[in-house]
């Protein structure tokens, strides 16, 4: 479970960054953008993870 969370965090800290670098000529408020909807998709999909974790802890007990 949490070695598929690293892979994720990994790829969307990997794209945000290929972002910001792709767009070299943009002001740093855009670079700065980008790396909050990158942190704001990590914490997305952090929290769909735990989600179906606890989903599953639940049905686990019943």
């Amino acid at each position: 479970m949490f070695s598929y969370l690293l892979l994720l965090l990994i790829a969307s800290l990997q794209f945000t960054g290929a972002l910001g670098y792709s767009y070299y000529g943009v002001p740093t408020w855009g670079i700065v953008c980008l790396a909050l909807v990158g942190s704001v998709l990590v914490l997305l999909f952090l929290a769909f993870a735990l989600m179906i974790a606890m989903r599953r802890r639940q049905s686990r007990r019943c």
